[in-house]
């Protein structure tokens, strides 16, 4: 027997840790196009026993047992919308004004956590139907990246969860009955993110071959000595605690024509911008703006005779934030959180 077919889905949390997926008609939705070397956050645990007594080589029965677990897991993925990115940062304030909605995406205010998910994996084929559920799901970091090898925007989705578990949906080895979609802010079914602008202080970044900016987002469980109608659950994170800071990292390689971003490594204040906007059409899009990038190195280079000069420069911006548009039909504000 085999497993030859896999659904993944999403719904976002209304309570950190639990489950809301529960039925077996409740609709789930897509983060986008998944790659399929995705790692699911399965959790891993370390062994606790006791010594052993004397002249004995293995602990008595009953005294070994699992220690607490650590669910991390990652997705690669095809951007369809700018979900994802609110999940990692945290807030989206949305214009509604039909067709063209306007998301702008930041970090929280007013010590709001991250958002939580439930996400659902669902393995078919000759063997026993297989679902599970990963409670309590946050983005620990995002990569956004595009290479010239892959003209398209993609990411890289570190994720943290509280807990996994076997669903109960009505039967033993229930599946959901509707497959999972793209919420309603994706207007071209699975076409990429692939053109692209991007500036540095105003003029564009000529040469360039790849970017990718992280958001790191420090995420710690926290575990305690829990129970629930008697049974323990200490073993799982009963919450996350954030980082107070977000780490933001912006690597690219390019082809210098200018020695402008050089200039901004040696010099000792940095108060310019670099925007990158990808786009599927005139209204839908998504525009990152990362404002006083700090450059803390800078390549330079001779290359080897007839090869062409590719040199990596590393920015840190103070500060990130998105403005992402979609042309849709109805109210987005429930796929962004709001």
């Amino acid at each position: 027997m085999s497993y030859t077919e896999f659904r993944d889905g999403y719904k976002r949390e209304t309570t950190f840790g639990e489950s809301i997926i529960t039925a077996a008609a409740d609709q789930t939705y897509l983060w986008g196009v998944m790659s399929q070397e995705s790692k699911h956050p399965s959790p891993t645990t370390n062994i606790l026993y006791r010594a052993t007594g004397v002249n004995a080589l293995e602990v008595p029965d009953t005294e070994l047992w699992k220690g607490v677990f650590h669910l991390s897991g990652m997705y690669a993925i095809l951007l369809q919308n700018g979900v994802v990115l609110q999940a990692a940062m945290g807030y989206s304030s949305t214009v509604d004004a039909a067709p063209l909605y306007t998301h702008t995406i930041a970090p929280s205010t007013a010590g709001a956590l991250l958002p939580s998910f439930t996400i659902q994996h669902e393995r078919t084929g000759t063997g026993t139907d297989w679902a599970t559920q990963f409670l309590g799901c946050k983005i620990s970091s995002l990569t956004l990246g595009i290479n010239w090898e892959f003209p398209a925007l993609h990411a890289r989705v570190d994720w943290i969860a509280a807990e996994a578990t076997d669903p109960n949906l009505g039967g033993t080895n229930a599946m959901l009955t509707n497959d999972p979609t793209l919420p309603a802010t994706a207007t071209k079914t699975h076409y990429p993110f692939n053109g692209m602008t991007r500036t540095f202080d105003g003029n564009d970044i000529g040469g360039l071959v790849s970017m990718e900016l992280t958001i790191g987002n420090g995420l710690t469980p926290v575990f305690d000595n829990t129970w629930d109608t008697g049974t323990y659950t200490g073993r799982w994170a009963k919450s996350f605690i954030e980082s107070p800071r977000k780490e933001y990292r912006l690597v690219m390689q390019y082809h210098p024509d200018s020695d402008d971003m050089w200039d901004e490594l040696i010099a000792t204040g940095n108060t310019k911008n670099i925007v990158f906007k990808w786009s599927k059409s005139a209204n839908d899009d998504i525009e990152a703006t990362l404002t006083d990038c700090q450059v803390t190195s800078h390549d330079i280079k001779t290359p080897n005779a007839g090869e062409q000069l590719i040199e990596e420069v590393t920015c840190e911006p103070r500060q990130v934030s998105f403005e992402v548009k979609d042309t849709i039909a109805g109210d987005a504000a429930g796929a962004y959180g709001e």
